[in-house]
């Protein structure tokens, strides 16, 4: 069991690539998809705070372990803080994984293996094409933009809050529709 297991594969592959080693798929199992599907959110992934709302505890917070610079710390203080953070890691996974929909689950876990072998192979970028299609966005970007703005719902909005609109802006596409357009849209979490 893996947090983010993603990430652990692909630097496997990565690492054994560079070694020279074929590498051999197996069985793992990935508490970050467990927490995705449990809670149906993305802000709620990471194993800090997987582990304080399914074992009351932060995890992350009860080592002194540096993180961010793990090579500069001594092996003696690595090892029982990657044995916390495996273990917090299988126990929350267990917790989880009873309450989400197997079928889910196991459509998640089938493309994490097929998805870091691509993250390692990459692919070919027509750089000439990208920075075409950007210039081409861009334009349209900005013509939709200076069209949006003879809106009288843009007008208002952006006489009201003094800011700029942004149509890129979900917020600010919103306030204008609804504060200004009278539009009744659903509020949604």
């Amino acid at each position: 069991v893996a947090h983010n297991a993603a990430f652990e594969l692909l630097w496997m592959l990565y690492k054994a690539e560079e070694a020279g080693i074929e590498f051999v798929p197996f069985a793992y199992e990935d508490s970050m998809a467990c927490a995705r599907l449990y809670h149906a959110r993305e802000n709620i992934l990471s194993l800090a705070d997987v582990t304080r709302i399914h074992l009351g505890v932060n995890i992350k917070a009860v080592h002194t372990v540096n993180i961010n610079n793990m090579e500069a710390e001594p092996l003696s203080r690595v090892l029982p803080y990657n044995g916390l953070d495996a273990q917090s890691c299988l126990k929350a996974f267990h917790k989880m994984r009873r309450h989400i929909k197997t079928e889910n689950y196991d459509r998640f876990i089938e493309t994490i293996h097929s998805t870091a072998r691509m993250e390692l192979i990459g692919l070919d970028a027509d750089m000439e094409e990208n920075t075409r299609l950007k210039e081409r966005w861009q334009k349209q970007l900005n013509e939709t933009a200076a069209r949006a703005r003879q809106l009288y719902e843009v007008k208002a909005f952006e006489r009201e809050k003094q800011i700029e609109f942004n149509i890129g802006s979900p917020a600010h596409v919103g306030i204008a529709l609804v504060e200004f357009g009278k539009v009744d849209l659903p509020k949604t979490s």
